[in-house]
């Protein structure tokens, strides 16, 4: 979930129904995100993307990109990619299904459905529920603290049941469980377990047999077959390739991977588009359970939701190491949308556009130049900062690219003679030339502060 759309303290206030939303006719606005996936592309802030729309009418898809640098082959509906924190609407959709069958007791303890190595830290007498994980109001952080991985562009692949309980055993409180909304991969994690412990089926198997088979979704999953593994973006950080996520425990919290025609069969199933078994656990999870007075934004049970007059609009977004997700609806247009990205770099942007055009606009870009393959040449090399610190720039497939030393390399957009716009940091770079035309410094700019870095290498 992505915390920066929400108020950093929510006031929860239980409602017990959703309010049906009135009719509204808005076109959906195709053309326009068609060419602001373009602009992302050419400015190698998403690689590649996959958009999905689904309304009564049927279903249909844009598409941009190349699954990598090297692997010429455009992107479809049936690309996977990493969906991160989207995993959650599996979870607590699973969660809700099995509490309707009486198979959970939502107010009971949590520590109650998890093995006897993690026992979850009490606040004074009060304990956390399922409920309270359900709602990310456990009062857990987002990552345990001791989680200090050997590959960090891996970071849970080694962490262990061991160190989660001890993390549990030793971490306290701040205040009672259901007093404050906070985002936790930790808490969504034991649910995960929870699952598994209760039912004896593994958190993929659980996925697989009560979620995808009814809603024939086939490429959705943790591990992968050969053709899945085929079909496979490559995540990226701007232009450097980045390697895949393996949860592990974190599995409830992001540890399914899938494709944008399984994700929209999802979202079709969640606006009441197609008939099918999980259509009561559904509907309860649509139900607003947290939610502020002086805020647009609530949250129902694995679901952002942003209020709009008499509107309302479901989404959730995920982000990995090198893959971005979005999945939304909204029940009065019947309008779902899917965003796919193999680049670490949000989508949801579009996403709420697509769902809200009325009300939320795309951001603009600034107007792009053409530069020459041997112009570039004057900018490569190595500048150096005061402190010692090295940045890296590098000629790449027509384009000028910057590296802080080990970090990603982002594609810099040019917008006039010696001035480059990096539309990750959100900075300019101003390139100075000594009194024989040769550049030797390049200022970074941002608002009022500037950084001077000299030319050590070229």
């Amino acid at each position: 979930m992505n915390p920066k759309y929400l108020a950093s303290t929510l006031t929860l206030t239980l409602l017990l129904s959703v309010q049906t939303a009135a009719q509204v006719d808005s076109p959906v606005p195709e053309e326009a995100v068609k060419a602001h996936m373009k602009a992302l592309s050419d400015r190698g802030l998403n690689r590649a993307m996959v958009v999905g729309i689904v309304n009564p009418e049927g279903k249909r898809y844009l598409f941009e990109g190349t699954f990598r640098e090297g692997d010429t082959r455009k992107v479809n509906a049936r690309t996977v990619f990493e969906i991160s924190s989207l995993t959650e609407l599996f979870t607590s959709l699973m969660v809700v299904d099995l509490a309707q069958k009486g198979e959970f007791d939502l107010k009971a303890t949590a520590s109650q459905y998890l093995t006897e190595d993690l026992t979850l830290p009490k606040f004074e007498e009060e304990e956390i529920t399922l409920r309270h994980l359900l709602l990310h109001t456990s009062g857990l952080p987002r990552l345990p603290d001791n989680l200090e991985p050997e590959n960090r562009q891996n970071p849970f692949v080694d962490y262990t049941e061991k160190a989660l309980g001890q993390f549990l055993g030793k971490y306290e409180l701040k205040a009672g469980p259901g007093k404050s909304f906070k985002p936790s991969r930790v808490g969504y994690g034991l649910l995960g377990i929870a699952l598994e412990k209760q039912t004896g089926e593994t958190f993929e198997e659980l996925v697989q047999t009560r979620i995808c088979s009814p809603l024939e979704m086939k490429n959705t999953s943790i591990s992968l077959n050969e053709v899945q593994r085929y079909n496979l973006a490559r995540g990226h950080q701007g232009e450097t390739q980045m390697p895949h996520w393996d949860m592990m425990l974190f599995a409830g919290s992001g540890g399914l991977r899938s494709d944008t025609k399984d994700m929209l069969r999802f979202v079709e199933a969640n606006l009441g588009l197609t008939d099918n078994p999980l259509s009561p656990a559904m509907n309860l999870s649509h139900k607003i359970a947290l939610a502020s007075d002086d805020s647009d934004l609530a949250v129902a049970t694995g679901w952002v939701v942003l209020k709009r007059e008499e509107t309302l609009i479901y989404y959730r977004s995920g982000l990995t190491g090198g893959h971005a997700s979005f999945a939304g609806f909204r029940k009065d247009t019947q309008t779902g949308v899917v965003i796919m990205s193999n680049s670490a770099s949000s989508v949801e942007d579009i996403g709420i556009y697509l769902l809200d055009p009325d009300h939320h606009k795309l951001k603009e870009f600034l107007p792009m130049i053409e530069i020459s393959d041997d112009a570039l040449r004057q900018y490569t090399g190595v500048f150096q900062l005061p402190n010692g610190f090295r940045i890296l720039f590098h000629r790449n497939e027509g384009h000028l690219t910057t590296q802080f030393e080990t970090s990603s390399r982002y594609r810099l957009q040019p917008v006039e003679e010696d001035t480059f716009h990096h539309p990750k940091m959100k900075i300019n770079l101003e390139f100075q030339r000594n009194p024989k035309g040769i550049i030797d410094k390049v200022s970074f700019k941002q608002g009022e502060e500037e950084l001077t870095a000299t030319r050590v290498r070229i």
